[in-house]
């Protein structure tokens, strides 16, 4: 819930947890170096704790799994719109209404870097009773605008993503740094690339909002292909996993045998 740029009430962070975790399994083994294997929110995760412990991070391989490294929509459709994740159950409503107070969500929203790369991810109809509609792709700064005026969610969410998701972060590489760094990322599965959001008013004025099918593009189902393989690997050490879903990435078959090769050296087939 807390994300990456989230920070507890005590002052700490999901960082400085990674750490004293990392610290922990030092001193469990005797062993001066960890290997991580990073999903999702988990790789922006180890790229902000490597960030900010350039001297002393203490990994050896990290192999980055379907990491939103530039964001993804979905996060965009989940403040909008709410989400069920499949998960039979689980309103979209209320999944709305929570994800407006987590700074997960905001940190998984596409970064300005997205927006450079893939374009407008949001897309706006304002319907009109007697004249065409007015249609507009946002840009970046008009999709920030469109979130806090329009909508009015957390403004502090937003403003702490953003401050993450700056171009060092998002172009970030722990190569250079000592970091053995791997990449599996998933594509050609339709994943959502803009949301369309159709504005219109009832007969006393009050705002009516609602959404058209996403523009789909490809990727894992959440994560599109381009944010997901921005991660800083060697081409002999970046990996793709045709039509699996974003779930699936760590054990669907083919994809937790090589993850298992890859971080003992074996060779499951």
């Amino acid at each position: 819930r807390f994300g990456v740029s989230g920070v507890f009430s005590n002052g700490s962070s999901t960082i400085d947890l990674l750490k004293a975790k990392i610290d922990e399994i030092r001193d469990l083994t005797d062993s001066d170096r960890v290997e991580i294997i990073a999903h999702s929110t988990g790789g922006l995760l180890v790229k902000k704790y490597v960030q900010e412990n350039p001297g002393d991070h203490h990994i050896d391989k990290a192999i980055m799994v379907g990491v939103p490294n530039l964001g993804a929509p979905k996060a965009t459709k989940v403040l909008l719109e709410g989400d069920s994740f499949g998960v039979i159950g689980l309103s979209d409503g209320e999944m709305k209404k929570i994800g407006q107070n987590m700074p997960v969500v905001y940190d998984l929203a596409p970064s300005q870097q997205y927006f450079n790369v893939n374009g407008s991810f949001v897309k706006v109809v304002d319907q009109k009773l007697f004249a065409l509609d007015k249609v507009k792709d946002l840009n970046y700064d008009e999709t920030g605008n469109f979130l806090l005026n329009d909508h009015g969610f957390n403004s502090l969410a937003y403003q702490n993503a953003q401050s993450l998701h700056t171009p060092e972060f998002d172009s970030f590489d722990m190569r250079p740094l000592g970091v053995d760094v791997y990449e599996l990322t998933g594509c050609k599965t339709g994943t959502i690339g803009q949301l369309v959001e159709k504005r219109s008013k009832d007969i006393f004025g009050n705002a009516l909002y609602n959404y058209e099918q996403p523009k789909i593009i490809t990727g894992d189902q959440t994560v599109p292909f381009e944010s997901s393989d921005s991660t800083k690997a060697n081409n002999d050490k970046t990996f793709y996993a045709l039509k699996i879903n974003h779930g699936s990435l760590l054990s669907a078959n083919g994809a937790r045998q090589l993850l298992v090769n890859l971080l003992t050296g074996s060779n499951l087939n």
